[in-house]
């Protein structure tokens, strides 16, 4: 088959033009693209680090260690249907969790099959040390899996009980990882960091699975699963060999500081991913914290941690710490939006996939349609599904990127809207393809809140993924399956406008205005409904519908916590329908009844709505939830009520005109025992 040469002229022509904006595109990214390091300091000087919080341990009982837990599963799929081995702690773990206490002592290498903690400090010119390291574990491969939770860093809580008038404090360098006997941080492999977190106040993972968390933390505000992070540590934060490997389990925050209010909380998540029937390994979690107390505000800066998170599906990612299935065979798209809590200037970013199947991202400060997508084959049938790239009319991963590129620099002129340019790593070690801390170029960036911003993550597979060994799959051990678990995330470390500390964790969607700026009841609750992730800005009707279904929850809570009074409540008012029944049968009708417990729904709920339950729920830590909720407007609150009103206005003049009616219908008077017709 011949072509014209006037269509071989211009197929070379727009090759040709093509293949220079591909190299004039990339050739500006890495003009603008600053490293992350110049922004703030990059992960590393774990050795020297360590060397500086050396001290000797003071050891006590795990169980003294307040709201504390450790406990055993075989595989991540335990963890959220709530089963598994005790190890220790002083928290009981209410339903539904039902741990095994026996077989606790097999994962505990102590001699009396207790676990333990060591604490310790070491003072600094920089500030003061705080370790602590929890152990000995031990573990056979096969993926073990280990949860530690706390909130009793009682060294830290010591600073912050001392603090006078006008001082502040915070955490200016941090090292978090597994360590051995001697205190050498262990890599991956052996052990895999699920992730390890410090947060701000309550934290814990367990909170949004033990049903009585859930009820305090959707009605009161209270006891909230805080998915957000001061000292975030997951799978991907190891480097590259030849670029220090576990020396980037630390960070020094160089003129920055992590400042925080309310005692600190840890959540570590741990596997051992060596095969299955291993020689046992023994091993401990250590956290040492470099935390600092400022006396000048002006002294350092205040750093601020979000977290963009992709949309979930309910029944499977949740289940799956808020994974995406992506096709494990072929190139795919995964995009969000969303907009920021707070403003100010980024510092710093870490991204974190499952790098077996990453290739690269895209952070930009537009919306999506700046990019080109957000319509037609370029937006998922629903926010949690990723976009197939050749069902979207691309022939790769690296064609869809120049494109989106092509497009962001047609819509504003530059490439000035991009903040970051990810690229994923991976490496063999021991026989096994494994995560590596991927490469990052970003640049400056200041913000408003509201803001809008985009990421846009590659996925499938990479060049480098064929090895003679197995490959690691980052969730569940090595690789099988037509699909994939992955984390499309990013941690946005940046200095704040109004001289704060805030930890802030966003679920995002496709559009921006999906869910609310920060985690938050309305965003859960909404997912239900939805079944994943609302693709779109919550209706009125969406509003109402969160109340009655908060008016449901307020229920049974009632029921739950006084189950005498709700019975009593419930028998006083079946024994009065039953007596009206008697004396005015006309009264109970089926109508009259359904209008009668529409309305009494309908007026409960906005009852609770206004005055018995919290109006703004964020599950974030307290201080940012209530600035939040402070900070957002009214609108969707006062929709809810002016709706719950209107509704239950019309409901009970229905209600009183049906009364009315009825009674004008009454039957006439018997005469004789037989009705007068």
């Amino acid at each position: 088959m011949h072509m014209h040469p006037y269509c071989s002229m211009m197929l070379a022509a727009h090759l040709t033009t093509f293949a220079a904006l591909t190299a004039a595109t990339e050739m500006l990214i890495a003009e603008r693209g600053t490293a992350a390091s110049e922004l703030l300091r990059e992960r590393g000087g774990a050795g020297k680090l360590l060397k500086e919080a050396a001290c000797d341990l003071t050891w006590r009982d795990f169980d003294s260690l307040y709201d504390s837990i450790a406990f055993f599963d075989q595989v991540a799929a335990d963890y959220f249907s709530a089963t598994g081995t005790r190890l220790g702690g002083s928290h009981s773990m209410s339903f539904p969790y039902h741990m095994r206490r026996s077989g606790g002592s097999r994962h505990v290498a102590s001699a009396d099959g207790r676990l333990s903690v060591g604490e310790c400090t070491a003072s600094t010119p920089h500030g003061t040390w705080h370790t602590q390291r929890i152990g000995p574990l031990r573990s056979f491969g096969g993926y073990d899996w280990f949860n530690i939770y706390h909130r009793d860093f009682a060294t830290v809580k010591q600073v912050m009980s001392s603090l006078s008038a006008g001082q502040r404090v915070g955490v200016t360098a941090h090292v978090t990882g597994p360590v051995d006997e001697r205190g050498k941080l262990l890599p991956l492999p052996p052990i895999h960091i699920h992730h390890n977190v410090i947060a701000v106040g309550s934290g814990g993972v367990h909170a949004g699975v033990e049903v009585a968390m859930v009820f305090e933390c959707l009605l009161r505000g209270e006891s909230c699963l805080d998915a957000s992070g001061m000292v975030c540590h997951l799978g991907d934060y190891q480097c590259l060999s030849d670029g220090g490997g576990t020396d980037c389990f630390a960070r020094e925050y160089g003129e920055h500081i992590k400042l925080f209010t309310e005692p600190l909380a840890l959540t570590a998540m741990l596997n051992d991913v060596r095969p299955a029937g291993s020689p046992p390994l023994v091993w401990y979690y250590q956290a040492a914290l470099r935390v600092t107390i400022v006396n000048d505000p002006s002294a350092l800066l205040p750093l601020s941690a979000q977290i963009f998170a992709g949309p979930f599906e309910v029944s499977v990612q949740f289940q799956n710490f808020g994974t995406i299935d992506v096709p494990a065979g072929v190139d795919s798209l995964v995009y969000y939006s969303g907009r920021i809590a707070f403003g100010g200037t980024i510092m710093g970013i870490d991204w974190h996939s499952h790098q077996l199947k990453f290739q690269s991202a895209l952070v930009v400060a537009s919306p999506p349609d700046a990019m080109g997508l957000g319509a037609g084959k370029l937006r998922p049938r629903r926010p949690w599904l990723p976009i197939i790239t050749t069902e979207a009319g691309f022939g790769s991963n690296t064609a869809l990127r120049e494109y989106l590129l092509h497009q962001l620099a047609l819509s504003s002129g530059s490439l000035d809207a991009l903040v970051c340019d990810v690229h994923g790593r991976t490496e063999v070690a021991n026989g096994t393809r494994v995560d590596r801390l991927p490469s990052k170029r970003c640049q400056a960036w200041t913000f408003s809140a509201e803001d809008v911003f985009t990421v846009a993550g590659f996925c499938g597979p990479i060049t480098q993924e064929r090895t003679d060994g197995p490959v690691f799959a980052g969730m569940s051990g090595t690789s099988s399956g037509s699909t994939f678990s992955q984390h499309v995330q990013a941690i946005i470390y940046y200095v704040a406008a109004d001289a704060a500390s805030h930890y802030t964790i966003k679920v995002c969607s496709q559009d921006a205005d999906a869910t609310d700026r920060a985690l938050s009841r309305r965003d859960v609750l909404r997912a239900v409904f939805h079944g994943g992730t609302a693709d779109a800005p919550p209706t009125p009707l969406e509003h109402a519908a969160v109340a009655f279904l908060v008016f449901y929850l307020y229920c049974a809570d009632a029921a739950v916590r006084r189950p005498l009074a709700f019975l009593a409540l419930v028998a006083g008012l079946i024994y009065g329908l039953h007596r009206l029944k008697r004396k005015k049968p006309h009264l109970c009708s089926c109508r009259m009844v359904s209008l009668a417990v529409t309305a009494t729904v309908y007026v409960g709920t906005l009852v609770v709505s206004t005055f018995l339950v919290q109006d703004l729920v964020f599950l974030v830590n307290r201080v940012d939830a209530e600035l939040l909720a402070s900070m957002e407007a009214e609108y969707a609150t006062a929709t809810t009520r002016a709706i719950l009103v209107a509704v239950g206005v019309v409901l009970v003049a229905s209600v009183t005109a049906s009364c009315v009616m009825a009674a004008a219908a009454t039957p006439p008077a018997k005469a004789g025992g037989s009705v007068l017709l």
